[in-house]
């Protein structure tokens, strides 16, 4: 993760998930961007060019907008900007997540 906490806006979250991790014997490895994997020898190459082995990878992949959003004209720097508490955009009716 490129981040130094796993749940960079909870502290307290990120101590307990990283205890659980360290009690299960799974190493926390922040600071780190995956460029790609190579799944047939389960290896990882970060952007810095170092490379891991995995034996599960669960990743998310990078947030991109849907082309179909970027035509809209929704998007604002990769995102649809809403109302935090009702999800509604500058849109009448629409809302977006």
């Amino acid at each position: 993760m490129p981040y130094p906490a796993p749940v960079l806006p909870v502290p307290a979250a990120s101590k307990a998930l990283l205890r659980a991790l360290e009690e299960r014997g799974i190493r926390w490895h922040p600071g780190r961007v995956i460029e790609w994997l190579e799944t047939n020898m389960k290896e990882l190459v970060s952007t810095d060019g170092t490379t891991m082995d995995f034996d599960l990878f669960l990743g998310v992949p990078r947030h991109v907008d849907p082309s179909v959003v970027v035509a809209s004209g929704m998007s604002v720097a990769g995102w649809i900007p809403v109302n935090a508490l009702t999800l509604e955009t500058a849109y009448p009716d629409v809302i977006a997540e």
